[in-house]
């Protein structure tokens, strides 16, 4: 039984050293820094259908994509109001997490609809003092 108990945690012991690896972990990430500043019920959700436009509309945001992580994977979030929010971040990779206090660890835009399409509702480019 000792055996089995010791196979078991050797098994899951790089598990354990690198949280990066676990879901969980992720999703709490992105759900935390990509919603850091915004109380509003985002939901995780699919790149929207016309995503390419949002895209392109965060990046005439020129000052905010200055600052998008090395390695920035996209996550895209929804109200039930219809609202959308681009995220994006490197924390879910190990390399990201190892300067916590560093303002390119995530830039997110949240958008509203507009007669001419997406518009610009809120970002933020989280800053960190030391």
């Amino acid at each position: 039984m000792k055996r089995v108990l010791v196979s078991i945690a050797l098994a899951f012991a790089p598990l354990a050293s690198s949280c990066a690896s676990l879901p969980v972990y992720n999703s709490w990430v992105i759900s935390d820094f990509c919603n850091d500043g915004d109380d509003r019920p985002w939901t995780r959700t699919e790149a929207p259908s016309n995503a390419d436009t949002y895209r392109r509309v965060a990046a005439s945001d020129q000052s905010s994509m200055e600052s998008v992580p090395d390695g920035a994977r996209e996550y895209w979030f929804a109200l039930p109001s219809g609202a959308v929010k681009l995220c994006m971040t490197n924390l879910t990779r190990p390399e990201g997490r190892l300067h916590w206090c560093n303002p390119r660890l995530v830039v997110w835009w949240s958008f509203r609809e507009t007669e001419a399409g997406p518009a610009i509702e809120n970002n933020q480019i989280p800053i960190c003092l030391t």
